[in-house]
């Protein structure tokens, strides 16, 4: 009798304990989740860069809050990846530069340099605030240095803007989506958002499109999307971004894809809800692992200084194989 008692006292404590760091670890998890920070790390991805007409790259209520007239983005990559000792270059490969005006962007300079020379600036200004989904309608233009020659000159920057951007207008919407043509690109190619989780499938697309090559389906909002897809022969998916996302609408993880490759993005937060950085890891499809890196995130009285890439085996984060340096100007 006394050895049943014992068994269920032990039990009982080993289900008290399991239930006491569960509900620790979902209480981490909602402090963790709940603060948005300056930079939304769900656009800050090649894909989401490309897209200027949706400039929601960062929180505009903290951009107010903290007073910051302009974002300076600098990459830089280094002359040897394989050395043991990291030389930056002293000019970076390119410059972000991004200008607010009540907390949203205003305009945003894109430089670009070749052997320490600014080979091409692009210019992104927008006439206002975005609407509630996130848009605003950008105008481009481009400071080229090969101008000796005019006509080639147009060719090239209008097929240099086309590789760099993703210029979207509003060609129709209805309670149920919103479709775009990407003005920029020769193909001219429909970005369809297909707002209604309920209809996130193949029926809805094939009764109300017809499916091709040039059209680019997202589920999802632009503020938050979840998928987004070519179709072909209504039946294969063609993925080009997947994003999974905590019960407060923080971005979990990230799947990007790309000529038979896939990068998945996995993120990590402190409890106070910033985002210390991230891992990539790359596969062949289908999920064959090549290799991953490792981003940390480094603050300056709350505000990102730095963001460095080191190789999977660096343990010590000594070796940084890749840095974005961002600066401030404030009011």
């Amino acid at each position: 009798m006394s050895k049943s008692v014992y068994f269920f006292f032990l039990l009982f404590l080993v289900l008290s304990c399991s239930e006491k760091s569960k509900a620790k670890k979902e209480q981490t998890e909602k402090i963790a989740l709940e603060t948005q920070g300056l930079i939304n790390w769900r656009y800050f991805n090649d894909f989401s860069l490309k897209h200027v007409s949706f400039p929601l790259w960062f929180d505009g209520d903290i951009v107010n809050e903290r007073q910051i007239r302009a974002i300076h983005l600098s990459y830089f990559e280094t002359f040897e990846p394989d050395s043991i000792e990291r030389d930056f270059d002293t000019l970076p490969v390119k410059k972000r530069s991004y200008f607010f005006k009540n907390g949203f962007v205003k305009e945003f300079r894109l430089k670009e340099f070749h052997a320490e020379i600014n080979v091409a600036t692009h210019y992104v200004s927008y006439n206002g605030a975005p609407d509630e989904t996130g848009y605003s309608k950008p105008n481009i233009s481009n400071d080229l240095i090969y101008k000796s020659n005019q006509s080639l000159l147009t060719i090239f920057s209008i097929m240099e803007a086309a590789q760099l951007f993703k210029r979207l207008e509003l060609v129709k919407e209805d309670s149920l989506t919103k479709e775009y043509r990407n003005t920029l690109s020769p193909a001219e190619e429909n970005h369809v958002f297909i707002l209604d989780s309920s209809n996130w499938n193949v029926l809805f697309i094939d009764k109300n499109y017809q499916p091709g090559d040039k059209t680019i389906y997202y589920y999802g909002t632009p503020e938050e999307i979840h998928e987004v897809f070519r179709l072909k022969n209504l039946v294969m998916k063609n993925r080009i971004l997947y994003n999974e996302y905590h019960s407060s609408k923080m971005v979990k993880n990230q799947s990007f894809f790309n000529n038979g490759f896939e990068t998945r993005r996995n993120f990590n937060y402190d409890q106070n809800g910033q985002c210390l950085g991230y891992s990539d890891s790359l596969f062949s499809v289908p999920d064959e692992f090549i290799s991953s890196t490792k981003t940390r995130v480094f603050y300056k009285d709350g505000l990102p200084l730095h963001i460095s890439t080191y190789r999977e085996e660096d343990t010590l984060f000594k070796n940084v194989i890749k840095k974005i340096s961002v600066d401030y100007e404030f009011r």
